[in-house]
């Protein structure tokens, strides 16, 4: 018996989560999240740096990538328990990155999103988390802690369900402790993956003049 065997070129996409936003006072709702989503388009626009890695990075016949790239941006926000009286809503940022983009220069890219202070004139101001952020135990992703992995609520999933008011008293914005469910503890460390990476303080401003904090 012969067999043929084919293989097709792929191109591995580039991940489309860019931070993780915290500290903002916002409630959790879907009009909040429209809120944040322009506050975020705002602070990227106003931005100096951002033009100059714009003009460093993307060739002119793609500069309106650039804008693409800004009118993209969406969030979902996650709401974790960090005790028994203390929660926390977090915002999980998503934008797509210029085609031409190798892998360094979406590190880089995003790398600078983190860096911006974004503002709200009533409910404080935001940042990226700088340290380790969620390391998924379940789907490996970064963007969200174990408890609150995805893949057990897909219909049919081979394991046991996790209930939508499941207990996740222990679980940290680093996800460096599991739920208080005996599934055991282990570190998190920070980690570069292919679904996200780092969360996330002022409208537009960067750490560098205009949002950038000294």
């Amino acid at each position: 018996m012969l067999l043929s065997c084919f293989f097709v070129p792929f191109e591995q996409p580039l991940p489309t989560y860019t931070f993780t936003l915290e500290n903002f006072s916002f409630p959790n709702s879907k009009s909040t999240n429209r809120e944040i989503v322009e506050i975020i388009k705002d602070t990227i626009c106003s931005n100096l740096d951002v033009m100059q890695f714009i003009h460093d990075n993307i060739p002119l016949p793609d500069a309106e990538a650039a804008l693409h790239i800004i009118e993209s941006v969406r969030i979902s926000s996650l709401c974790l328990t960090l005790s028994k009286s203390v929660k926390e809503t977090v915002w999980n940022v998503y934008s797509n990155s210029p085609p031409a983009f190798t892998l360094k220069q979406y590190f880089d890219w995003t790398n600078l999103m983190r860096t911006f202070f974004y503002i709200s004139e009533d409910y404080g101001f935001g940042t990226a988390h700088q340290d380790a952020q969620f390391i998924c135990m379940g789907c490996k992703s970064f963007d969200n802690p174990t408890d609150l992995c995805p893949f057990p609520k897909l219909p049919g999933w081979f394991s046991p369900s996790v209930p939508d008011d499941v207990d996740n008293s222990n679980t940290t914005l680093d996800n460096c402790t599991m739920s208080s469910h005996g599934r055991g503890a282990f570190n998190g460390s920070p980690s570069h993956g292919n679904r996200g990476f780092t969360r996330g303080h002022t409208h537009g401003q960067t750490k560098r003049g205009r949002g950038k904090m000294n």
